[in-house]
């Protein structure tokens, strides 16, 4: 036992590394998930040089229609595709090690910072286990994130080697890391900030009264540099308005605000069942402003009154709501790989100070890393029987679609777009398809996707002559329809609603009191009437596609 502590404390980065290692090792048999081979449709039948070409230098078949342009990320993409092609091994392998870098860099931040190895050891651990970060290291299209994690983070510890030994050099690749992690994901917008604070840091961590007013200006006026290049690149690759994004990143108004900002907040702290956390916020939201805005002020209160001794604290919190910033606007699951470093640093440098005040805090304190690793096992467990209900749903339709010569449309009623709220496919089902079958001139539709907030439960099917009658089990799935404010909650469906749509029109017949639909009425168009478009239902027990019969 002693030995084992004595290689952990001795050798914290190959420890990080081999525990790790082994944590990450079941996620190798994940399978893809949704967009996650979006991009090889346009790469197809290219070389690699006239991919790389299309990806840095966009024409307008390549260009995404949100405004989103991640270079770097489809480059690895790219790589991926042309060692592993449609083997999900490989691109889960890619995942793996850059999830393992980032635990190195997480390490030698939080040692810049802290200056104590067992707490950066802490930190990196608390990191490692997080039950938030599945929805980015499991899925393959969350390495944006990861990606994006990696320069951020490296830039953050070149701008703390800056600050120590004043070499230009460092300086210098402190901004091009900044620059490269914009060209990951456009979230480390807030990076400048962060090297702020870094300064900030420095300052208040320093034995003596030191300026470094002319090392912030030059911070300001080299990121401000940096972000304008950026600006212009995405000018020049788009030919509009270099801040052009996706719709559902402008859905704004204070609700929305508040959702968010209680999404985050539980995503971080609660150690598991977040699902159910987030589904208790909209069903409850107005008691639960009715709670926080007082506790809210206590802690702000209680914060301020003791300010002079929580300055770490506070300057570590501070950290983090920088990097939660963009989150504020939109918060998914897989979003909060970056604002999870900075929280693995308040709670490792809480759990260090509270380990001796007593056997009871150290109890509590054990209590939450165990319930934080049991929900990073939960949501591991999810992701890995996901991923066998994705591989079934892509075989078994690969092979009705080669044994079914005669037909050219395949419409499936009732897909399972989402099991225990985490994705199977919500979009890229028909993409994986097309790179598998040999036929191109198959057609796959999904007018209506499922979403099972908990395990699967049958799905009711029955026709009427002329309308398909899909009823979801209502308590616990729903059917994934309506416009964005509606499929995050924000706003709801109601009976008599009609949704239409290129394949299909839809009546809503019944909703929850979420105002999600649970009974849908739905005509195909005439097209879809013919011989030559078969229809299959997913059979959530048997966990196969059966043919609809009429």
């Amino acid at each position: 036992m002693l030995k084992q502590k004595r290689f952990l404390l001795e050798s914290p980065p190959a420890s990080l590394h081999a525990i790790g290692a082994i944590y990450l090792l079941p996620s190798l048999l994940l399978y893809f998930v949704s967009e996650d081979l979006k991009f090889a449709l346009l790469i197809e039948g290219s070389t690699f040089f006239e991919s790389l070409k299309n990806i840095w230098l966009p024409s307008a078949e390549f260009l995404n229609v949100g405004g989103l342009f991640r270079p770097v990320v489809s480059t690895i993409n790219l790589i991926d595709y042309f060692l592993w092609g449609t083997n999900a091994f490989g691109y889960h392998l890619t995942n793996a090690l850059v999830h393992l870098i980032n635990i190195q860099l997480v390490y030698y931040l939080s040692l810049r910072l802290f200056k104590r190895a067992e707490l950066s050891f802490l930190c990196s651990i608390v990191f490692l286990f997080h039950p938030i970060l599945a929805n980015s290291v499991y899925w393959i299209s969350g390495r944006t994130d990861m990606a994006a994690c990696s320069f951020y983070l490296l830039s953050l510890i070149l701008t703390s080697k800056y600050l120590k030994d004043l070499d230009i050099r460092y300086f210098i690749l402190s901004q091009v890391s900044f620059f490269v992690a914009l060209l990951s994901k456009e979230i480390s917008i807030t990076l400048p900030l962060a090297q702020a604070w870094m300064i900030w840091h420095y300052k208040h961590d320093a034995d003596q009264d030191i300026s470094l007013r002319s090392v912030l200006v030059r911070f300001v006026a080299y990121s401000a540099l940096v972000v304008a290049l950026f600006l212009s690149y995405r000018l020049f690759i788009f030919g509009q308005s270099p801040l052009r994004i996706d719709d559902v990143y402008n859905i704004g108004g204070f609700y929305h605000l508040f959702i968010n900002t209680i999404k985050v907040a539980s995503f971080m702290i609660i150690p598991f069942g977040h699902q159910s956390f987030e589904m208790l916020v909209y069903d409850y939201k107005l008691y639960l402003i009715i709670v926080l805005i007082p506790v809210s002020i206590r802690i702000i209160y209680t914060v301020y009154n003791h300010r002079k001794d929580l300055v770490t604290e506070i300057m570590l919190c501070a950290l983090l709501f920088i990097s939660v910033l963009p989150l504020f606007k939109l918060a998914m699951r897989w979003y909060m790989y970056i604002p999870t470093v900075f929280f693995s640093f308040v709670l490792a440098n809480i759990i260090y100070l509270k380990w001796g005040r007593g056997n009871i805090t150290r109890a509590v304190i054990l209590i939450y890393l165990a319930l934080n690793i049991f929900g990073g096992l939960v949501n591991y467990k999810v992701w890995l029987e996901n991923s066998r209900v994705n591989r079934e749903l892509v075989t078994q339709l690969v092979d009705e679609i080669e044994k079914e010569t005669t037909a050219d449309t395949f419409v499936i009623l009732n897909f399972p777009a989402k099991i225990n709220r985490t994705a199977t496919f919500v979009a890229g089902f028909e993409d994986l398809i097309s790179l598998k079958i040999s036929d191109q001139n198959k057609t796959i539709l999904r007018p209506i996707n499922i979403v099972h907030q908990l395990e699967m439960f049958p799905t009711d099917i029955n026709h009427d002559g002329d309308n398909f009658i899909i009823n979801a089990c209502e308590s616990s799935s729903y059917c994934l329809l309506g416009t964005d404010r509606q499929r995050l909650g924000l706003g709801k469906l109601s009976p008599g609603d009609i949704i239409e749509t290129s394949v299909s029109d839809i009546r809503i017949q019944k909703v929850n009191p979420s105002g999600q639909a649970v009974r849908v009425s739905m005509s195909m168009h005439e097209k879809y009437t013919k011989d030559a478009t078969l229809y299959f239902y997913f059979d959530e027990r048997a966990r196969q596609y059966k043919k609809y019969t009429f």
